[in-house]
Order: C-alpha cells, then structure tokens, then sequence
C-alpha cells in the first residue's frame, strides 16, 4: 500500500482552507445584515458545511483509492483541530480558568471533533462518489 503524500496535503488544505475561509464570509454577511444574533450558530453551520465542501472537493479531485486518502485527510484534519484546539484556546482561556484547565478543555474539544470530522469526510465522500466515479470501478 503506497500512499501518495502530496494528494492528502492537497486534500488537507483544500479542506482547511475551506473551514478557515468560511467564518470570514459570514461574518461578512452577518455585518450587512445586521443579524448579530446569529453569529456563533451561523459560523459553527458554516465551518461544518465548509468541512463537507471540502471533503466533496477532495473527493472529486481523488478518484483512485478515494476512502483511503478521504480517511487519511481526515485524519490529517482533526490533527490540524487539536492544534487549533490547544494553541488558540489555550493561551485565551489560561488567565480565567488556569493553564491546565484550559489545556483539559482544548483536548476535550478535540476529542469531541474526531466524529464530526469524520462525519463530515463521510458525507462529502458520498456526494463525491455521486458526482464523480471512481476510476478503477469503471473498468
């Protein structure tokens, strides 16, 4: 089983990139809107959403061993989460609830990101497989 390292940096930035872009976009929308209420529902919906585009991207672009690199992106992802998770929640929540507090709730978020990441991988696989065939099926 060789695996081709540039086609899950690929997928991973496809998808990070997409889950980073989005919350800028509703905020965006949500300023000219003027619906501040909705705010951290809006941006949750949309990181999720963006997660399964990107999946869905990912998916189309990787045609030969799809499940295979979806479930390694994923878990280059979810990798990405817990850095996310520790180095930016972390050091904001320290001086309120204290270091280790704070370290306990980014790994506690991880934890509880690995299905939706996986979730997200399986529903974006799937639209993926509706859109665009695998190669070696075809045969």
């Amino acid at each position: 089983m060789q695996i081709k390292w540039k086609i899950i940096f690929r997928n991973s930035v496809i998808v990070i990139g997409t889950f980073l872009v989005s919350p800028v976009i509703v905020t965006l929308v949500i300023m000219l809107a003027n619906a501040y209420s909705l705010v951290n529902l809006a941006i949750r919906g949309s990181q999720l959403g963006s997660k399964v585009l990107g999946f869905f991207i990912s998916g189309c672009l990787t045609t030969r061993e799809r499940w295979k690199y979806l479930f390694l992106t994923a878990l280059s992802v979810w990798c990405f989460d817990i850095a996310r998770f520790c180095f930016v929640t972390s050091p904001i929540l320290s001086p309120t609830i204290g270091r280790e507090n704070a370290f306990k709730f980014a790994i506690i978020n991880a934890l509880f990101e690995l299905p939706i990441t996986f979730a997200t991988m399986l529903i974006g696989g799937s639209f993926s497989v509706l859109f665009k065939r695998d190669n070696s099926s075809l045969s």
